[in-house]
């Protein structure tokens, strides 16, 4: 089996040696933007919207990391097809983009003048697991407002797309806590739905009087979140189709509409049609 590569500051290494220092700034305090997306039939689906969003948050941070959007581009075509070679036609690849600000001075042990601030850049795949997301699919998930909160714009703009991400992690601890395998959903300082729940997901209004209290996740495959949906992502039904629809933050789009649709069945809950993966909405 070909073994998979992963690209880091300028190189191509096997996929297992592609490691970050501990005084790396990613881990010593998060400071990371990133994009995630994933093959359709082993082919980047929407790459360039993916890193336009890359490109402006890496702007928005400060981080220059030396190479313009279409050569990264070329890299993550490249790591795909050699990556997919030993996969087979009914499975499909993640593939994550990202960037820290680099060596953490006071950590790295380094000399004072001979100091590298230059960012990290690492691009890497891994197969999609979708037995994970299995009963997810045919069950729905059960959803959970905590009450842990959404960091405040004021604190990080909302449009970059970074993993400074403790607080996900805190509020889906204490949704699993309310109720076994929930998921959390984060709200703002104001109680707007602001952190959507994983993807293939998507809404159900139901106990949406009581904030507080669990709410079940309807059986749709796919996921479109702006934080300008916020109050307005709930399914929406047209006909015979369920869809996502266009969500744009002020400068552009956060991602298209889709071109799935799902049938309507008798007792109005959506089912995926002919859909065995998770829909294209895989931003994390």
């Amino acid at each position: 089996m070909q073994q998979p590569l992963a690209y880091l500051n300028g190189e191509l290494v096997p996929a297992d040696q592609a490691v970050l220092p501990v005084f790396d700034a990613g881990i010593v305090q998060a400071a990371t933007v990133s994009e995630t997306l994933r093959t359709f039939d082993h082919q980047l689906f929407r790459l360039e919207e993916h890193l336009d969003r890359f490109t402006n948050s890496l702007a928005t941070v400060g981080f220059n990391i030396g190479m313009e959007t279409d050569e990264v581009a070329g890299i993550c075509r490249d790591l795909v097809a050699h990556n997919t070679v030993s996969l087979d036609s009914t499975n499909d690849l993640g593939l994550v983009v990202f960037a820290t600000a680099g060596p953490y001075a006071t950590y790295s042990g380094q000399p004072a003048g001979r100091f590298d601030t230059g960012p990290t850049l690492c691009v890497h795949s891994f197969p999609l697991p979708f037995h994970l997301w299995r009963t997810m699919q045919a069950e729905g998930l059960h959803l959970v407002t905590p009450s842990v909160q959404q960091l405040p714009d004021a604190c990080i703009d909302p449009s970059i797309k970074h993993r400074s991400r403790l607080h996900y992690y805190l509020a889906d601890r204490e949704a699993a806590q309310i109720a076994a395998g929930a998921r959390a959903v984060l709200l703002d300082q104001q109680g707007r739905l602001q952190k959507p729940p994983p993807p293939d997901s998507c809404w159900s209004t139901a106990n949406k009087s009581s904030p507080r209290q669990s709410t079940a996740c309807c059986r749709a495959s796919a996921w479109v979140w702006s934080k300008n949906c916020a109050g307005h992502a709930t399914c929406h039904w047209s006909g015979e189709t369920c869809g996502p629809t266009m969500c744009r933050t002020p400068t552009r789009p956060w991602w298209p509409a889709l071109p799935t649709a799902w049938p309507r069945s008798h007792n109005s809950t959506p089912r995926p049609l002919g859909m065995a993966h998770p829909a294209p909405s895989m931003i994390n």
